[in-house]
């Protein structure tokens, strides 16, 4: 067995990958907002969000990975 493959095996790339979605705001809490991911109904508050802060109900773009979540920017 290659030894890459092997090493990969038992420790795996950790690196994260980020996936750019489409998103909902709605509601503007202090200091972060609640968001929707566009296809799910679930609410997820806490989330953070650069530059000046989207505004409730409009669309946005989100910035995902797996332990990572914020708001890009507000789509116009």
């Amino acid at each position: 067995m290659d030894k890459y493959l092997l090493a990969q095996a038992f420790a795996p790339n950790s690196s994260p990958t980020w996936t750019l979605r489409q998103g909902y705001v709605v509601s503007d809490d202090t200091g972060t907002v609640t968001v929707t991911i566009a296809g799910s109904d679930t609410s997820i508050s806490g989330v953070r969000y650069m530059g000046s802060a989207p505004t409730a109900s409009a669309a946005c773009l989100l910035m995902v990975s797996d332990y990572d979540l914020f708001v890009l920017g507000q789509l116009s």
